[in-house]
């Protein structure tokens, strides 16, 4: 089966489109998964996932804002 002439003209472009939008999804997917973890990640993951790594820092709202100020200060 084939197109019209005049369908020929633009078929390039449903093309290119069609591989860019491939290649914007496949990077923003890159971006979404992130990179595989690293051996010393897979090697530590029992530590980083016990609570005392895996929760961050505990403190209340006027404190974390006395530490941002410090910080920003330097």
């Amino acid at each position: 089966m084939s197109l019209p002439p005049p369908a020929l003209s633009w078929v390039w472009l449903v093309d290119l489109e069609r591989t860019v939008a491939l290649l914007v999804g496949r990077c923003l997917g890159g971006m979404l998964q992130g990179a595989p973890t690293s051996l010393e990640e897979q090697d530590t993951a029992y530590w980083l996932k016990t609570p005392l790594f895996s929760n961050g820092l505990e403190m209340d709202i006027p404190q974390l804002g006395m530490w941002t100020h410090m910080v920003l200060w330097w």
